[in-house]
């Protein structure tokens, strides 16, 4: 299986590790780089995880998060022991969200004079580019919100200029993936979570060559390349 690097140690992936444990044996990590992995030009380092299905996992296979790690064996220990004396974020206290979704930046997002809509539905966002060298500097871009208090779209009455605005592209808006099922297409694929954008924060990329880590007070709605990290335990 070619997958992220990330795989290995990702939360997220936590479920598909232990299946792979249980129904097999995880034998080795061959990192590739980018150009060898992929026809286009990805910026992610992947790795060819390689597993046997049908062997006991008791005659060899996984003991511990470290043996899914690519890299010296040395910082799989190091690893492995930081993961037996220290909390995850989520058992120390914290939320960890990743930033909302619009399915559209090139309509969504923006300056505020490139985004006639009532002013109190732009909320200030925050991506990975205004956060150079691990220090928030914020370019002033806004996202919409487009939903209303109950979760649908403004009535067109009470925001008529976001109606507008957004009815000069509802064909592209309708073309989205995330338009099935009767979501209207006058939507983000996700909300502004003001409550969110509102709190005390840690940003931290998603995906990035060097891990950095930028502190917000309050006020910036991450969008989905930038997770969020926040807690009313940890000073």
């Amino acid at each position: 299986m070619i997958a992220p690097l990330s795989m290995a140690s990702s939360t997220g992936a936590a479920v598909l590790r232990r299946t792979i444990e249980e129904e097999g044996t995880f034998e080795h990590i061959e990192v590739l780089r980018p150009q060898d992995a992929f026809i286009t030009r990805v910026a992610v380092i992947s790795g060819l995880f390689v597993a046997r299905r049908g062997v006991c996992r008791a005659l060899g296979g996984v003991r511990s998060d470290a043996d899914w790690l690519a890299g010296p064996s040395d910082a799989r220990r190091a690893f492995e022991r930081l993961c037996r004396s220290m909390p995850t974020l989520e058992e120390a206290g914290c939320r960890v969200k990743l930033g909302m979704t619009t399915g559209a930046n090139c309509i969504f997002l923006g300056m505020p004079e490139e985004l006639p809509v009532e002013a109190d539905l732009l909320v200030p966002a925050v991506e990975i580019r205004d956060l150079p060298g691990g220090v928030l500097a914020w370019r002033g871009r806004m996202v919409i919100s487009t939903h209303g208090p109950d979760g649908a779209p403004w009535p067109s009455r009470r925001r008529p200029a976001l109606y507008r605005y957004l009815s000069r592209h509802r064909e592209r808006l309708e073309a989205r993936a995330t338009v099935t099922g009767g979501r209207s297409w006058r939507l983000t694929h996700s909300p502004v979570d003001r409550a969110l954008a509102a709190s005390a924060k840690l940003l931290v990329p998603e995906i990035g060559r060097l891990p950095r880590v930028a502190m917000d007070l309050g006020g910036l709605m991450p969008l989905n390349s930038v997770h969020a990290v926040t807690s009313t335990q940890w000073p």
